[in-house]
């Protein structure tokens, strides 16, 4: 890990062009590039919601009601995102808390603390059906985690029914002010089996250890070796930290950093 002033960083790709000299990324790289942005601006969104719909509900939910819930799932709600905590058995699932995260607030809390309890939606239980097979047989004892704790767990659907269902187990940040960058995997179902699954890096790295209270990094920089392009992992990271980061590939210097709540990147190299 590298650790580069921002300030001096910028003055540096200035004073020697190499911003202008950048080499063109083909279309195919640059649309995944672009599918990779979105897809780490949509886990951050997940992570957000997740985060803070958890809070509610653990306020909400006695802990004797907390004994019946198996787990969450988030859908699309507008332009949010809304978390549905379920019960029951597998194919017979059940609300028991959802709420919506709107960026500043959680709207439309529901509780079912009696029953009957209403059934989660057919999207919901496709979801929640596909979790359990990226789950299943063992498949997450061979993934490999930078943390004993259990992983974070965010399940995104493609744009129709008939797209690949990505779910991600990411090792969960345990030291304030140090991002996992290792430990994070993506397992694919579709059609009720896993179809691909990925590591996002070889190795454990964490990056932003070592600050001193009170002190913030003006950027980090990673060597990544498995993609030609940024990562949804980096744009996640990038959000996470709200710092910038310089990704290293083999044939190119990649720059990412946050606005208006979007990872946007410069290239250089």
């Amino acid at each position: 890990m590298r650790l580069l002033n921002s300030g001096l960083f910028a003055a540096l790709l200035l004073a020697s062009g190499s911003v202008a000299m950048a080499k063109p990324l083909s279309a195919e790289l640059k649309a995944q590039m672009t599918a990779n942005l979105a897809r780490g601006d949509l886990l951050y969104g997940y992570d957000q919601t997740a985060w803070h719909t958890t809070d509610a509900m653990q306020v909400a939910v006695s802990a004797e009601l907390m004994k019946v819930m198996r787990g969450y799932i988030i859908t699309p709600d507008g332009e949010n995102l809304r978390a549905t905590y379920y019960g029951g058995e597998p194919g017979k699932e059940f609300v028991v808390y959802a709420a919506t995260w709107d960026g500043n607030a959680i709207i439309r809390p529901v509780l079912y603390g009696t029953e009957p309890r209403p059934q989660v939606s057919a999207e919901e239980r496709r979801l929640i059906a596909a979790r359990q097979i990226a789950l299943g047989n063992g498949v997450i004892d061979k993934l490999g985690f930078c943390s004993e704790a259990m992983p974070n767990i965010t399940v995104i659907p493609g744009a129709t029914a008939a797209d690949l269902i990505s779910i991600y187990l990411m090792t969960p940040q345990k030291d304030h002010g140090v991002w996992p960058l290792g430990g994070h995997n993506r397992v694919d179902v579709k059609d009720g089996k896993i179809v691909g699954q990925r590591a996002f890096t070889k190795s454990c790295i964490s990056l932003g250890g070592g600050v001193k209270k009170g002190e913030k990094l003006q950027m980090m920089s990673i060597t990544h070796i498995l993609d030609p392009v940024p990562t949804e992992i980096h744009a996640f990271t990038v959000h996470t930290s709200e710092t910038a980061l310089q990704v290293i590939t083999d044939d190119s210097d990649f720059v990412l950093h946050r606005t208006n709540g979007k990872i946007v990147v410069a290239q250089d190299r």
